[in-house]
């Protein structure tokens, strides 16, 4: 390989870690309480309004919700993975705009729970939570209130710090992700659970997880060492 070729390798390994490192600390976007055109192309799950459909049934989830129909929207970009939650049809009479959300990092079972409106985080099936606010341990929601003629809509984004380094303290700690993190339940706009093989082998939505920049920075790291071993082998 050619010295401008080395070069050239190099500053583009150099370029992906920075980009990653100057996004880290950037901003969600658009979380609002609208979904808007940044949801184009985002995976889309819908539950069904079934007025008898069952409450708090965490250990049988279902396609169905006893308040209203809704649909979840999940994408993810460098920095988040994002939640949308917009009611449907016209049978939600308002009261229960919240949403519990549970992830998982192993695609087998949730280990990340959110209280989104009630600012709890937790480990399912463990006692205590973890209290933030908006904006805290860089977490975002933002509601819509909604009625017979307006559809709830709730936003949800958490940092894949969350999910790939444990950022908020959690114990015990979620296993750290190899390729993707889920959204395996959700109890939104009313009590009933959501989620369970139904809905495929994705459940309510997954996003393949980013790389940290610390990763991309030792890949970088290894290019190089691979680039100069070449160098030597063709010079000696």
């Amino acid at each position: 390989m050619s010295v401008s070729k080395f070069w050239a390798a190099l500053g583009a390994c150099g370029v992906a870690a920075t980009m990653l490192v100057g996004s880290a600390n950037a901003a969600p976007v658009s979380v609002d309480g609208t979904l808007g055109a940044e949801w184009a192309g985002a995976t889309v799950k819908s539950v069904l309004y079934n007025p008898s459909a069952l409450l708090g049934n965490f250990g049988t989830p279902t396609n169905e919700n006893a308040t209203t129909a809704y649909d979840i929207y999940t994408r993810g970009d460098n920095d988040y993975f994002y939640v949308g939650i917009t009611t449907t049809g016209n049978t939600y009479t308002g009261g229960l705009d919240f949403a519990n959300l549970y992830f998982s990092t192993t695609l087998t079972g949730s280990n990340i729970g959110f209280e989104v409106v009630n600012q709890n985080a937790f480990v399912p099936g463990i006692p205590g939570s973890i209290a933030y606010t908006p904006g805290s341990a860089d977490i975002h929601y933002s509601v819509t209130p909604g009625g017979p003629s307006t559809p709830g809509v709730l936003e949800f984004a958490a940092p894949w710090e969350v999910f790939t380094s444990n950022s908020l303290g959690l114990s015990p700690a979620p296993a750290v992700p190899t390729t993707a993190v889920q959204l395996r339940l959700s109890q939104s706009f009313g009590y009933s659970v959501a989620g369970g093989a139904s809905y495929g082998s994705d459940r309510l939505g997954q996003v393949a997880v980013v790389p940290e920049p610390a990763t991309i920075g030792l890949a970088a790291v290894g290019v190089m060492g691979a680039l100069a071993a070449t160098r030597k082998r063709r010079a000696s």
